[in-house]
């Protein structure tokens, strides 16, 4: 029982001892919060003067530059009256060497008539600047300038006289463009017109006609060619078959040559394309053609070369040698004409028989 006790006043001793601890546990956490708000309040004081203090130190940084730049403009300033001071004694020396008189007596005579002499040297100083700025002084610049000023009036009468004659000439192509179009329309017209005779006479029917593709621009548009042969519709040259497009082309060569005939006209297998009915239709405006002018045609159609007047032809008599034969028809119907290698002409007739040589 007394073991007991004791240490029943061992617990209770140290309960009190726990109760003591928490306590000041207790009343720790309170400092440290305490001390925490201290805290805080002083980092922001802290801020607070280090911003005031990099303020601070901003404005002495921007004072020192303006120190520095009021100490450097100082310094030009020193310099200015220095060098002013030594102008002045610079006027006065040449003063007195040009005129033999000193300025001091004329600053006298200011000084009686209320002058202000610092404004005088602040002008003479500014003229002399002003005299210094012209720089250097061309004694021939009047002379000079008379020669630049008489080459300018020459070259201002040329550029007169190029835009007249640009104005002039303007006015010259002008009107032969305007009479280059009204040819062109003319003969246009008439060649369409004629166009659309000779295809019908060609074709035996049908029509054709030309189409300007820029009418506002005629002497730079392209021409197109519509056709419409016997059963038909009207369409583009370009799908027409070949034999129609040869004769659709014969067509428009003659409706051309209509309109200003030539003593000579060469055809370079122009019926190649051509069937026998076509052929006919070609021959026979041909043969009207010929009647005023010379047609000369190389061709391989057989009816071709049994509708013309005379036939010259190459062949090979002997093999390795070209010969050049003639076949007239017509006034010298039956006469046959070989040129020999040396060039000669030997005739023949009908029945083979030798004529000479000429």
């Amino acid at each position: 029982v007394k073991l007991s006790e004791t240490a029943q006043e061992r617990i209770y001793e140290t309960q009190e001892d726990i109760r003591s601890v928490e306590g000041e546990v207790k009343e720790n956490k309170n400092r440290i919060a305490m001390l925490n708000a201290d805290l805080k309040d002083l980092i922001v004081v802290i801020e607070q003067q280090s911003n005031q203090i990099r303020s601070k130190q901003d404005q002495k940084n921007e004072r020192y530059e303006e120190l520095q730049k009021m100490r450097s403009e100082k310094e030009k300033l020193e310099l200015q009256i220095e060098q002013l001071a030594s102008n002045i004694a610079v006027l006065y020396t040449n003063f007195f060497d040009n005129y033999g008189k000193s300025l001091k007596e004329f600053e006298g005579r200011l000084s009686e008539e209320n002058l202000d002499i610092p404004v005088l040297k602040s002008r003479l100083e500014e003229v002399r600047k002003n005299i210094e700025g012209m720089g250097y002084i061309n004694q021939m610049a009047e002379e000079e300038f008379g020669e630049v000023k008489e080459q300018y009036d020459f070259l201002t009468k040329q550029l007169d006289d190029l835009n007249r004659a640009k104005a002039d000439l303007d006015a010259v192509v002008l009107q032969i463009k305007s009479r280059s179009e009204e040819l062109f329309l003319a003969s246009y017209k008439q060649i369409s017109q004629n166009f659309q005779e000779m295809f019908r006479r060609l074709f035996g029917g049908g029509r054709a006609e030309l189409t300007l593709v820029d009418p506002e621009n005629v002497l730079e548009s392209g021409i197109d060619i519509l056709a419409q042969p016997p059963g038909k519709k009207l369409t583009h040259l370009a799908l027409l078959s070949g034999g129609e497009r040869s004769m659709t082309a014969v067509a428009l060569l003659f409706a051309t040559y209509l309109v200003k005939p030539s003593p000579f006209c060469i055809l370079d297998e122009i019926d190649a394309a051509l069937d026998d009915r076509n052929i006919g239709y070609f021959l026979s405006v041909l043969e009207e053609f010929a009647r005023k002018s010379q047609f000369i045609i190389i061709t391989h159609n057989k009816h071709t070369v049994m509708g013309s007047q005379t036939l010259l032809g190459v062949t090979q008599m002997e093999p390795g040698v070209s010969t050049m034969v003639s076949y007239r028809i017509g006034n010298f119907a039956g006469e046959q004409v070989i040129l020999n290698d040396q060039q000669q002409a030997v005739s023949f007739d009908e029945e083979g028989q030798s004529l000479g040589t000429s």
